[in-house]
């Protein structure tokens, strides 16, 4: 017990971020798989359960009682076959497991269309990111030149007032 209070008082050790994200990955991984095998090894324990609660013989017979005065009648249950529930209990684990398998394969089949569908969506997403940029750019090279065309013009109606006023100027 004191190595262990002497460990937990000690501080001297250190622990990198990258350490704990490690060691916590790993323990929910394991933790994960660890209740996989649980959840398994609970579902073999009950149908052994379930087998040998009915390889009990529940069969019974009790005979009926009758004197001058009262008359009881008796009473029995015999109970099939402890094979043929077994086979029975087995064709119904068998049914189980397979419905169990066709849903997990239906579940698999459609999320694998989803992600195909997803990805198509994102590759028309960037395709249409694509045209938009293309766009964009073609937009900006426009104002560009639109730019220049103003700038040019601009210039020109200076040049023009200039030419005017010297003409002005000479007259």
């Amino acid at each position: 017990m004191s190595w262990f209070l002497e460990l937990w008082r000690d501080e001297r050790g250190y622990m990198l971020s990258a350490e704990a994200v490690l060691l916590g990955t790993v323990g929910v991984v394991g933790g994960t798989v660890g209740l996989g095998v649980v959840s398994s090894s609970v579902n073999e324990e009950l149908s052994d359960v379930a087998h040998s609660f009915r390889s009990l013989d529940q069969s019974y017979e009790v005979r009926g009682y009758q004197n001058c005065r009262a008359y009881t009648p008796g009473s029995v249950f015999h109970q099939e076959d402890v094979e043929k529930s077994h086979k029975e209990l087995d064709e119904l684990e068998r049914r189980l497991t397979k419905e169990e398998e066709r849903r997990r394969k239906e579940i698999e089949q459609r999320a694998k269309k989803e992600l195909e569908q997803r990805a198509k969506a994102d590759d028309k997403l960037k395709e249409a990111r694509k045209k938009l940029e293309d766009i964009e750019k073609r937009v900006r090279k426009q104002e560009q030149e639109l730019k220049t065309i103003e700038r040019r013009r601009k210039q020109e109606e200076d040049r023009l007032k200039r030419a005017k006023k010297r003409r002005d100027d000479d007259d």
